[in-house]
């Protein structure tokens, strides 16, 4: 009987023409006489793969060329690859059940893609990864003007007295990128120009302005949605903080203001820091309430500013929320209370003692160090 139903079986697949799915059937009730020991082979599980570092939506500072570690598992892996921004993959160091593999960042966005081939197929993970920092050389021509016709021009407001949204008058400290907008610091004109991406052409229109009504107002203001002469500019996950500078203040805006808030003199600020409140403008007074802001830089979670007339760099360890939030420490005072009227003019014999700064101003980008300029560099290590 046994016979008989195996010959049936081969003339069936005989007649199917060796389908596929029957092509392991002598592999069923091998063994003869005794009993069938076999079974059907199963293929081998899908290999998987995952990146550990970085992780996906890192930004990264300091050396672009960083080491992109992962797991991976699979029956007879034979190949492990990285491959950074569609370019050619690189094979992986495999120890066990870990890999790593170096990549050089490119400037701004780049995709780390991590693959593995073994004898169940193949798989593969991405991570997405900011580099947030442009590659310049010595005497490089500049690509784009912003608030002029072209490069051989330079005058305000491209030489007129009225601003207008491709106009620029003084602009003074560093802008910022959201993903959608650049905020740029018009100075001179007590606002801040949005323009949607990143300009390709020059004389670009800005899209709005923070700090006015509209394009062809320039008075300074205080309050809620006043500017006077603001400087750098950073954003924070929702936020966007100005550098007030003639207002005392640092401006916090959240959300990012998209645009012009209709029937108003420009979008609202939730908070400032160094001031009582919205309506009042900050002093450079050396108590907690006091700010001379003239630098700022974000890192992670901390406010970092440069308090150039008190001679002192206040970090916050995470961005206020609340009004005269005091600063969680600060550089280059000997205490919070007294930070040192003494030193608004510094005694050329102190600049150089360690808890003595003058005139602080350029906080660096990196997140393990800080440096300040002008008259000297404060620096440390995670």
């Amino acid at each position: 009987m046994r016979h008989t139903a195996r010959l049936s079986l081969v003339v069936l697949v005989a007649a199917l023409g060796g389908c596929g799915w029957l092509e392991d059937w002598h592999g069923w009730g091998s063994g003869g006489g005794g009993g069938g020991g076999g079974g059907t082979t199963n293929p081998p599980a899908a290999p998987t793969i995952a990146i550990t570092a970085p992780a996906d939506g890192t930004s990264v500072y300091g050396s672009r060329t960083i080491a992109v570690t992962g797991t991976v598992s699979g029956t007879g892996i034979q190949s492990v690859t990285v491959a950074l921004n569609g370019g050619t993959a690189a094979a992986a160091t495999v120890s066990g059940t870990t890999f790593t593999a170096e990549v050089t960042l490119a400037d701004r966005a780049n995709t780390v893609v991590a693959s593995v081939t073994a004898s169940g197929g193949s798989a593969s993970a991405t991570a997405q990864v900011t580099y947030p920092f442009v590659s310049l050389a010595t005497f490089q021509t500049a690509g784009t003007v912003i608030g002029q016709a072209d490069a051989s021009h330079g005058n305000p407001n491209q030489g007129t007295i009225v601003a207008a949204a491709n106009t620029i008058a003084t602009p003074v400290g560093a802008a910022a990128f959201d993903g959608t907008h650049l905020f740029v610091p018009d100075s001179g004109n007590n606002r801040v120009l949005a323009f949607t991406g990143i300009p390709a052409a020059d004389g670009a229109q800005a899209s709005y302005a923070i700090g006015q009504g509209a394009f062809d107002q320039v008075a300074p203001s205080v309050g809620a949605r006043g500017l006077n002469t603001p400087q750098t500019i950073r954003t924070a996950g929702t936020k966007l903080l100005v550098l007030d500078y003639m207002n005392y203040r640092v401006v916090i805006y959240d959300p990012i203001p998209g645009g012009f808030d209709p029937g108003s003199l420009g979008a609202a600020a939730a908070m400032a820091v160094g001031a009582k409140s919205l309506d009042d403008q900050g002093t450079a007074s050396c108590s907690n309430d006091g700010l001379a802001p003239e630098s700022m830089f974000v890192v992670g979670d901390k406010l970092i500013v440069g308090d150039s007339a008190n001679n002192r760099v206040l970090i916050w360890n995470s961005i206020p929320v609340a009004f005269l939030t005091p600063p969680d420490l600060v550089l280059g005072q000997d205490n919070a209370p007294l930070r040192g009227r003494r030193r608004e003019q510094p005694d050329p014999g102190l600049e150089h003692v360690p808890h003595c700064l003058a005139r602080p101003g350029g906080p660096g980008p990196r997140p393990d160090r800080l440096r300040t300029g002008r008259s000297g560099v404060v620096f440390g290590h995670a």
